[in-house]
């Protein structure tokens, strides 16, 4: 999310990471990472599908989202800055560090507001 790392798995691949990029490796993989960053993990212990998307808005900038209607669990996380969600006409506000998990949801469509410039991951979760 901040910075850059390259993460090695060993007999596997290499790759260089950026804010927002992403890799995917099994847990059993020997890994290793270099460089300095603050990053975001998905890790689960069932096989599972996932979606995960990172986006930076800026102040007043509005952005729509459809979740996929197989997700049994949402995520939405504030890495900086203050979002608005507006889901089923409910707002909520997420500022630095706030997390909004929302199980099994009904909703199709979401809509984000910048409050502020911010940057937001979203994670679809389908078990």
């Amino acid at each position: 999310l901040r910075g850059e790392m390259v993460l090695s798995h060993v007999n596997q691949h290499s790759k260089k990471l950026k804010p927002f990029d992403q890799d995917w490796f099994l847990g059993d993989w020997g890994t290793n990472a270099e460089g300095k960053c603050t990053d975001f993990n998905l890790i689960t212990s069932i096989p599972a599908e996932s979606n995960l998307v990172g986006l930076e808005l800026n102040r007043n900038q509005i952005c729509n989202y459809s979740v996929n209607s197989k997700c049994n669990w949402l995520f939405i996380y504030a890495l900086n800055g203050e979002i608005r969600c507006t889901i089923d006409s409910k707002e909520y506000n997420l500022k630095n560090g706030d997390l909004l998990v929302i199980q099994n949801p009904e909703i199709l469509n979401i809509m984000f507001k910048g409050i502020e410039n911010s940057a937001w991951v979203l994670t679809e979760l389908t078990v």
